[in-house]
C-alpha cells in the first residue's frame, strides 16, 4: 500500500470516512480501495452505494506502514 498523505490533527477529520477521502489519504484510487477490502487487506463497509471507513482505522494502517 502506498501511503503519500499525512494529517497533521486526525481530530479535524470526520469519525466516519468516505471513500474518497480515504483514497486521498493513501494516494491511491477508489478501485484500489474497494479491491483491499474485497481481498480482506482493508476494513470498509458499504451501505447502498457508498462506502465508508473508520477514521481510527484508516490512521493506524497509515502509521503501521509509515514505520
Amino acid at each position: 500500500m502506498t501511503f503519500s498523505k499525512t494529517i497533521n490533527s486526525w481530530n479535524n477529520l470526520p469519525v466516519v470516512l468516505d471513500l474518497q477521502t480515504v483514497a486521498i489519504l493513501l494516494g491511491v484510487s477508489d478501485e484500489t480501495i474497494k479491491k483491499w477490502v474485497c481481498r480482506g487487506e482493508f476494513e470498509g463497509t458499504k451501505i447502498g452505494r457508498k462506502w465508508f471507513f473508520d477514521r481510527e482505522y484508516v490512521r493506524g494502517k497509515i502509521q503501521k506502514n509509515a514505520s
